[in-house]
């Protein structure tokens, strides 16, 4: 998992056309950014 790099999009970022599951991408985003703290803690 050392492998794995986070990069952000370049301009322009792509735009988001489905607000449904907005919530759960939000929540999807909070989890990946934890997931180096708790990859390094294991």
């Amino acid at each position: 998992m050392r492998d794995l790099k986070i990069v952000p999009f370049q301009e322009p970022k792509p735009q988001r056309r489905n607000k449904v599951r907005h919530d759960e991408f939000v929540e999807l985003a909070k989890i990946i950014r934890g997931l180096d703290e708790a990859v390094l803690a294991a």
